[in-house]
């Protein structure tokens, strides 16, 4: 009797010398599959590496941009301060020797042997002796420091001098550009002295200038006082007036106004503690 032979193929058996028994061998369709799972894997992992790159990348970028921007903030701060230094100092007008001034004038003290150096105001009284004046009796209220475009009351502006501050009195008739240079030089002078502690009390400062007009100044175009002291010049020259208020600024009866630039003061025969307050004024 024949065998029938059998309508499928037989399958091809390997044995596992592990287990003892036999294991069929994987197609060529799982292996593919295997092949792309595998494939797929490290197509994620190539990609996740690649973003990883990438945020290393912008994060590197973000952090030296801004450590860029730092860096010009302060370039431009420091920049910026130097630039206000520079112009803080920078000379306004012609040289010292180019100013044409007079040798500094000193006066008596017109108050010397008076009770009280206030009088009322619009009350006659003697006349200076310096025009601009340099001392003598004032009103009871002072003239607030800063520059003026309009004249005030002599005796006001002489109470300013008691305190120890300095006038720069100029001619109404002097030209544009003299009297903007006064203005500016006024104006630069008292922010610098508000911003500056008083070296006497570490406190405020009194603003040392005012720049006001006068009709009657002699040999010059533009004259400085402080007490007892007076000096004219042709032309303006914030190093002649820098070299007045070296030699004079704060020497006065009332020594509200400090020293400039350390220059020689009376103030050190005073104790801080016997320094006068501008409210205390007689």
């Amino acid at each position: 009797m024949r065998l029938r032979s059998s309508a499928h193929p037989q399958r091809t058996c390997s044995v596992d010398p592990a287990r003892g028994r036999r294991s069929a061998i994987p197609s060529a369709a799982v292996s593919k599959k295997l092949e792309d799972k595998r494939a797929r894997r490290l197509e994620q992992e190539r990609r996740k590496a690649a973003q990883q790159r990438e945020a290393r990348r912008r994060t590197l970028l973000t952090a030296g941009i801004a450590v860029l921007v730092a860096a010009l903030v302060v370039f431009l701060i420091i920049s910026e301060r130097q630039g206000e230094r520079t112009a803080q100092n920078e000379p306004i007008g012609v040289s010292l020797a180019q100013a044409g001034c007079t040798d500094v004038q000193s006066f008596a003290d017109q108050t010397q042997g008076l009770e009280s150096s206030h009088i009322e105001v619009g009350s006659p009284h003697e006349p200076y002796n310096s025009s601009p004046p340099s001392s003598g009796v004032h009103y009871a209220q002072q003239a607030a420091p800063g520059f003026y475009p309009a004249a005030l009351p002599v005796e006001q502006v002489v109470h300013n001098l008691e305190h120890g501050q300095v006038v720069v009195w100029y001619s109404p008739d002097a030209s544009e550009e003299t009297i903007s240079m006064i203005e500016d030089y006024v104006e630069r002078e008292n922010d610098k002295a508000a911003r500056t502690p008083d070296p006497r009390s570490g406190e405020s400062q009194l603003e040392p200038l005012l720049g006001v007009p006068y009709n009657d100044i002699q040999d010059g175009t533009y004259a400085m006082t402080t007490w007892t002291n007076l000096q004219t010049c042709d032309r303006f020259s914030s190093a002649a007036v820098d070299e007045f208020r070296t030699q004079f600024q704060g020497l006065a009866p009332e020594q509200f106004a400090a020293p400039f630039r350390g220059g020689p003061t009376a103030l050190e025969t005073l104790a801080p503690t016997e320094q006068p307050s501008p409210e205390a004024s007689p």
